[in-house]
């Protein structure tokens, strides 16, 4: 009984597999392939315009903000310990406890 069994359950199963993946290598070939096909040519035809516009429109932009910001420079100073609010220091050594983070403008 369990080796008619096997063999008939193993039979279904094999044919069900078969099928499923058949369905889905057909699928595969003759539907999504064609449509990533087209969805590349388009997208190929509509990205030359795009890219040129962009690069006419934003491209001067972006080189006027690098020349206005490159001589920028930021210096972050970061404490090892936090300030005490209760010490009784003078206010310059209170300042430099409390001052987190350093910001130079144009070096």
């Amino acid at each position: 009984m369990y080796y008619f069994l096997s063999i008939v359950v193993g039979l279904l199963l094999g044919i069900t597999w078969g099928c499923m993946f058949g369905l889905l290598d057909f699928l595969t070939v003759w539907l999504a392939q064609p449509l990533i096909a087209a969805y590349c040519v388009l997208l190929r035809a509509v990205s030359m315009p795009l890219r040129a516009t962009v690069r006419c429109l934003c491209d001067p932009l972006f080189q006027s903000t690098a020349h206005s910001l490159r001589h920028l420079a930021v210096r972050f100073t970061l404490l090892s310990q936090p300030p005490r609010h209760g010490s009784h220091g003078n206010d310059h050594q209170l300042q430099q406890q409390s001052a987190a983070v350093e910001w130079l403008g144009y070096v």
